[in-house]
């Protein structure tokens, strides 16, 4: 079954190129199935692929319905038993989850792939947090619009 966050993909996605614009870090949403909804500069190409084996932290995020933050990729602790570390290119990653009601529908990341990119996220982490927070607060309220629209449909059919 398609999940809500594939249903409104193009919400997704436009979320995903203004924070990526913004920020100039990548950014990559991820549903609750583990496909890949939205991405931008190394993840646009990815879009729609299943990140089951690739997805490490964003599963933790699942899990625990909290934000991450990953300062040292391959050495911080969160990264211990992920099977891509040895090859992973990430410098820093923050990661907040997408929730409707209390579920957890998704993830969303800010990526840096290069020490400067790195370097403008830890000098406004907190601002960036927000941010993140922000959006992934709109993409739920969109969700849940669509969801009740779905269900409005379902009673007048």
């Amino acid at each position: 079954m398609e999940s809500i966050l594939f249903k409104i993909q193009d919400t997704v996605i436009d979320y995903a190129n203004v924070i990526s614009n913004i920020t100039h870090v990548d950014v990559e949403v991820m549903d609750k199935n583990f496909r890949r909804v939205a991405g931008t500069g190394v993840f646009k190409k990815r879009i729609n692929e299943n990140m089951e084996n690739e997805s490490f932290i964003y599963q933790k995020v699942l899990e625990s319905g909290e934000v991450a933050i990953v300062n040292n990729p391959r050495i911080d602790e969160i990264c211990t038993n992920c099977p891509t570390k040895k090859t992973c290119s990430e410098t820093f990653e923050i990661s907040a989850p997408i929730k409707l009601d209390d579920e957890t529908i998704g993830v969303i990341g800010m990526i840096s792939n290069d020490e400067k990119a790195k370097d403008v996220i830890t000098e406004n982490l907190n601002d960036y947090l927000k941010l993140l927070a922000q959006i992934s607060d709109f993409i739920a309220a969109k969700a849940y619009e669509f969801g009740d629209m779905e269900r409005l449909m379902e009673t007048v059919t």
